[in-house]
């Protein structure tokens, strides 16, 4: 347990120490703080609503949100394992005393926690929001949830990225491709005809879809259990390629 909080210590400083983590925290901000405004300022311009709102239009009916996730997410987590075996300190790691899952976690923990921490300044919006409205925190609870799990998992799926790759750069993009992907591919339940097998698979995958619901209020047990399904395997994954080192 000491090896597992090490490693989780070492993680987060060195990811605040980081000019890299500073740049992605601004930038960050800053794209959701214009896109937020932009939403607000659309609204206070209409006369009548169809009972839609800037913190649902901000959570699930733009693709700004999804951009900036396809961004941050992989330079978020490309560096966990790709520049460990570049460098050559995995070789340490891997003699230290500390099981590969307790490594695993404890480096996925760390991203997990900086993202969270990326998100926290935004509940701000929803104090404006509410200075001069009314705020749904049932559906601000349940976007924040899906929020939260969409990110657990392609997070996950960044850390496996970054283990199978010695490059950053192959890490990041291998994960901005495979989450472009998924919102690409949920994409076609647009076009899909209501029913088929084609619009149940698109729907079931989507993240578009997923967030809609979220930023609504509405807790698909279905999303739930396909986030942290997803996520458990993409972690299972990489704790097996990390035990494939330490044999080898």
């Amino acid at each position: 347990m000491n090896a597992f909080f090490a490693v989780l210590r070492r993680e987060l400083f060195q990811f605040f120490l980081t000019p890299l983590a500073w740049v992605l925290g601004t930038a960050f901000l800053l794209l959701q703080g214009m896109h937020f405004y932009v939403l607000v300022d659309h609204f206070s311009r209409q006369r009548a609503f169809d009972g839609d709102t800037p913190i649902h239009a901000f959570f699930g009916e733009t693709v700004v949100l999804y951009v900036i996730l396809f961004l941050v997410l992989p330079a978020m987590t490309m560096r966990s394992f790709s520049e460990e075996r570049r460098s050559g300190t995995v070789e340490t790691l891997l003699t230290a005393p500390i099981r590969p899952v307790a490594l695993v976690l404890a480096k996925y923990l760390a991203t997990l926690i900086v993202y969270v921490a990326l998100f926290t300044p935004t509940v701000l919006y929803l104090f404006i929001v509410g200075r001069t409205g009314t705020v749904d925190w049932g559906a601000v609870r349940a976007s924040y949830f899906g929020v939260f799990l969409i990110g657990a998992m392609h997070l996950a799926i960044g850390i496996f990225m970054s283990a199978l790759a010695k490059s950053q750069f192959v890490a990041f993009v291998t994960t901005a491709m495979i989450v472009l992907g998924q919102f690409v591919l949920g994409l076609s339940e647009i076009d899909a005809t209501r029913g088929s097998l084609t619009q149940r698979i698109a729907s079931h995958v989507s993240i578009w879809v997923h967030m809609n619901d979220f930023a609504s209020g509405v807790v698909d047990s279905r999303h739930v259990v396909f986030t942290l399904s997803f996520a458990a395997l993409a972690l299972f994954l990489t704790t097996r390629a990390v035990e494939s080192w330490r044999e080898g």
